[in-house]
């Protein structure tokens, strides 16, 4: 499936199935994969995706501040309040990091 998934984004690069390939690659801590493909979604445009993408990124990485401080920000806009991808970041923030450091 992955290998399909590689020739459909090489043959029509969609932003939002980018980050979600991002997404993927960074759930199986292949961090530099998701680093890659996030800036390929992202110099297509950025999206709510792209957003989240690089926030789950930080994650992996064990960069909880920035994630912190993104949720501080949003905790401002009115329409963030109940979102669901929010509500899984905040709750990630107090989990041990799932994927191993890097050296």
């Amino acid at each position: 499936a992955r290998s399909e998934l590689q020739q459909t984004l090489r043959r029509a690069p969609v932003p939002s199935v980018l980050a979600h390939a991002a997404l993927a690659s960074a759930m199986a801590c292949a961090l530099d994969d998701a680093e890659a493909r996030l800036a390929d979604a992202r110099a297509l445009g950025e999206s709510r995706e792209t957003l989240f993408a690089a926030e789950e990124l930080h994650l992996r990485r064990g960069e909880v501040g920035a994630v912190a401080a993104f949720l501080q920000a949003s905790a401002g806009v009115p329409e963030a309040a109940g979102d669901p991808w929010l509500g899984a970041l905040r709750s990630a923030l107090d989990q041990p990091n799932p994927c191993p450091p890097s050296e």
